[in-house]
């Protein structure tokens, strides 16, 4: 199973503390990680992913969303508008932050 943790061009700010309480999860799974344009929320995350035991794609800005989408059985986001509709448009299961 692939996540999709999105923080949004803004960031959410709990998501650092987000993904170290997902990676503890005992379960088989692979993350993408999409910081948007927030720079400093991809540096934070990028020692904690390296170290992270997950399989981990750090991602800065992207126009791919739709194919991280498509590759993903869970997102969890900040709940826009437009991202639901994507996720619903998807049948990709969503959490909200």
């Amino acid at each position: 199973p692939t996540i999709l943790l999105m923080a949004g061009s803004f960031g959410v700010k709990t998501i650092v503390q987000i993904y170290r309480d997902i990676i503890r999860v005992p379960m088989d799974f692979q993350m993408i990680v999409i910081t948007g344009k927030n720079q400093r929320l991809y540096q934070t995350l990028k020692t904690t992913v390296m170290l992270s035991p997950k399989k981990t794609k750090l991602i800065l800005f992207t126009q791919k969303v739709e194919q991280y989408m498509q590759a993903s059985d869970l997102i969890i986001t900040k709940p826009g508008g437009l991202t639901v509709t994507e996720a619903l448009g998807k049948q990709l299961a969503f959490v909200g932050i």
